[in-house]
């Protein structure tokens, strides 16, 4: 029994993630949700990293604002990886 004690003893806990990030997400997809689709600002890094998350799980569809007013949709990978000097809309997926 003492063993058992003494292996619990060693384990290190590690901090939980903050809810603040699922709370983004979700707030970020309600919002979606009633208006149809959104523009996030070029340094809104909190609401890009969480449309990006709800990108790779197919619930909103991601395009990036390029500077002449046209859109250019983005893939899952590219949504991590882009610009952050231009915009971004997020808008809800089909079906969904």
């Amino acid at each position: 029994m003492s063993d058992v004690v003494a292996s619990f003893a060693s384990v290190v806990p590690f901090p939980r993630r903050s809810s603040t990030r699922q709370a983004d997400t979700a707030a970020l997809l309600d919002a979606v949700g009633s208006a149809g689709s959104l523009e996030i600002a070029p340094r809104a890094f909190a609401a890009r990293d969480a449309a990006a998350a709800l990108h790779l799980m197919g619930f909103v569809h991601l395009d990036e604002i390029l500077p002449d007013g046209g859109a250019r949709p983005l893939s899952a990978s590219e949504a991590r990886a882009a610009a952050p000097f231009l915009a971004w809309r997020i808008r809800r997926a089909a079906g969904r």
